[in-house]
């Protein structure tokens, strides 16, 4: 044991440096594991209704359009019930202005203008109704309702039609489209589809009669899909196996060509065609770069949706609601609220999640960097801290155990001079940043502190000025990590990383002020006691 303690002694520094990088390795794997396999706890605000949900449509503005057994509500901040004389069938929001369309059993379409309850007009139609979209223009003051497009119906034909928005509802223009339509298909772009009963797609723009494509389809048309930005058009045919056929809307040929297995749903495209989803029982498979694989596999799925523009899908189970990243097989999130979502929406870039079923409405805030689970990080911060803490002891364990006269004296007197120097040039964006005044005072009273037993404890004449600016830095650096860390876990601030950043660049400058004051602190009580 002594001649172990002598070779320690001898190579001091090896050791230290060997203990160093085996905590650095220690903690970089254990934040790469909750990285990548430990789940966060999601909050969820859980609604409870008295009607029965059919439908539910989410634009990028966050707001839901609810389509239920007894009418059809809005929701942005609250709840508002439109007034119908008939029972709707259909409806569909427009994505950034939130113009609304409604058709209803006896034929009539009501188009309503963005905020507004009562309807911009009414047309009424001999047959049925049903919106596809509604199109917007973009002018100097910003988006505009311009176009409403929807399919009709009645013992005749059926046909798209497409009312000006502008023009109080009259025909922009109509096409008999011949034979039933069996789906539709919207971007966010100029195009919109309809797949009819012959096993043909119909791609149209919404600002001419003229149909741009014909696709012609050996099998039944299932579902269709459109990219957000309408170039890319993906359709599922067959049953068992399910074929998949992806086209660029500036061609009639195919681009990919695939049968999937078993009777494949729910259609969905993400960041146009670098994923593509559908479910097969209980499976969401997915399709990138004309590979197949399996995104999420799970007995108790109800369903799933995702995002037209950001990685990762979400998902309904009985157990609750989990959101999923495709290089990974845990999911990244998890709302536990039982089995009381039977379908998912989300938006554009899946910034809020909606879960709903006959008697349910589950609101879930996505906005925030969700980058494994809060207690994992906890770990992890608390290893980060308490490690220096723990080798600075140790190194210095006689000093602290047996101080010199007169430490505790020297530390006060750092304390005190640093918060009387930040008492009159105090940063409010930095004390805001570090939890408020008291929090600030307490970071610069033991910045002072440190920097200023470092200085007296030195030897470097007026060299120890410069010691207590180093130990300033450093302990600065360090406290505001544990701060930003101590209101994280609280549950303040970490709306994004910008506040660590901010708050590192400004503790930087404090601990180089009050590790000089420090300094020169320590530098003038060493003089004196000698």
């Amino acid at each position: 044991m002594v001649q172990l303690r002598s070779i320690l002694r001898k190579r001091r520094n090896l050791v230290v440096g060997c203990v160093i990088t085996l905590l650095v390795m220690t903690d970089f794997l254990a934040a790469w594991y909750t990285v990548s396999y430990t789940t966060e706890d999601k909050a969820a605000t859980v609604e409870t209704t008295p009607y029965s949900i059919l439908e539910v449509r989410h634009s990028s503005t966050d707001t839901l359009l609810i389509r239920s057994d007894d009418g059809v509500r809005v929701f942005t901040s609250e709840f508002s019930k439109y007034d119908l004389d008939a029972n709707a069938v259909g409806m569909c929001i427009a994505d950034t202005t939130d113009a609304v369309a409604i058709g209803t059993e006896d034929g009539v379409i009501r188009y309503y203008q963005p905020g507004e309850m009562s309807s911009h007009f009414s047309v009424d139609f001999d047959g049925s109704a049903t919106p596809i979209g509604i199109a917007e223009s973009f002018t100097t003051r910003g988006s505009i309702p311009d176009q409403l497009v929807l399919v009709m119906n009645n013992a005749t034909d059926t046909s798209v039609v497409v009312l000006s928005v502008i023009g109080d509802g009259s025909v922009s223009w109509r096409r008999s489209l011949g034979t039933g339509v069996v789906a539709t298909a919207w971007s966010e772009g100029s195009n919109f589809a309809t797949a009819l009963d012959n096993n043909s797609v119909f791609l149209f723009r919404w600002t001419s009669n003229v149909m741009r494509r014909v696709y012609h389809l050996a099998e039944p048309v299932r579902e269709i899909a459109l990219s957000n930005s309408g170039n890319y058009l993906a359709v599922l045919s067959g049953h068992d196996p399910t074929n998949l056929t992806v086209f660029e809307t500036g061609s009639i040929d195919p681009i990919l060509e695939m049968d999937l297995p078993g009777n494949c749903t729910d259609l969905k495209l993400q960041k146009e065609i670098d994923s593509i989803f559908v479910r097969s029982g209980e499976s969401v498979l997915d399709i990138s770069d004309g590979q197949l694989s399996t995104a999420v596999s799970r007995p108790d799925l109800n369903s799933y949706t995702a995002s037209t523009m950001v990685e990762g899908l979400f998902v309904s189970t009985e157990q609750g609601i989990f959101a999923y990243k495709t290089d990974r097989d845990s999911p990244i999130w998890e709302a536990r609220v039982g089995n009381i979502c039977t379908d998912l929406v989300t938006d554009l870039a899946g910034a809020i999640v909606v879960g709903y079923d006959s008697g349910h409405l589950v609101f879930i805030d996505n906005t925030d960097i969700v980058l494994g689970s809060k207690t994992g990080w906890f770990a992890v911060g608390l290893a980060v801290i308490l490690e220096p803490v723990a080798l600075i002891t140790a190194l210095n364990w006689k000093k602290i155990r047996s101080p010199k006269k007169g430490t505790l004296y020297v530390l006060v007197a750092g304390a005190f001079v640093g918060i009387a120097v930040s008492a009159v040039f105090m940063s409010e964006s930095s004390a805001d940043l570090l939890g408020g005044t008291v929090a600030y005072l307490a970071f610069i009273g033991i910045v002072g502190a440190i920097s200023t037993l470092i200085a007296w404890n030195s030897a470097a004449g007026i060299g120890t000025v410069a010691l207590g600016v180093g130990a300033g830095l450093v302990a600065s650096v360090l406290l505001v990590l544990v701060f930003q860390f101590g209101l994280w876990y609280s549950g303040y601030l970490f709306q994004s990383t910008d506040p660590v950043f901010k708050s590192l660049i400004n503790g930087l400058f404090d601990g180089i002020k009050t590790g000089l004051v420090g300094g020169i602190v320590g530098y003038v009580i060493q003089r004196l006691y000698k």
